[in-house]
């Protein structure tokens, strides 16, 4: 999968604990903002929690990793930003705490254990 491209605009993303005030099993979420009103463009629910920001790269591909003591593995979930469906998840068999980073077309991501390069 390509992780490069242009920017085109400023995309408000936002990760965190699940529920938000909704009736839902997730125990984590990312949800895309409207940055002139705040209102909710997309929402999806992650089964573990997040707690590091998300990244984005030049085309429009977030990642995000989960950390939490549920049964869902933790995970880093590569997002489409502007539909919210997830592309591919990468189980990395440990917690993933650190934000990912996005650097000439590798996603980088970092376990409590280790680093991984993902390339295209």
């Amino acid at each position: 999968m390509p992780v490069s491209g242009r920017l085109r605009r400023a995309l408000p993303v936002h990760g965190g604990p699940g529920g938000h005030g909704r009736r839902d099993p997730y125990r984590g979420s990312v949800e895309r903002l409207n940055p002139a009103t705040g209102a909710i463009g997309w929402q999806i629910g992650l089964p573990e929690g997040v707690l590091s920001s998300p990244a984005i790269n030049a085309s429009g591909v977030i990642g995000i990793g989960t950390y939490d003591n549920g049964t869902a593995p933790n995970a880093t979930y590569l997002i489409d930003a502007s539909t919210g469906a997830i592309l591919t998840t990468l189980n990395q068999g440990n917690v993933v705490f650190p934000q990912s980073a996005f650097a000439d077309g590798w996603l980088y991501t970092a376990t409590g254990t280790d680093l991984t390069a993902w390339g295209p």
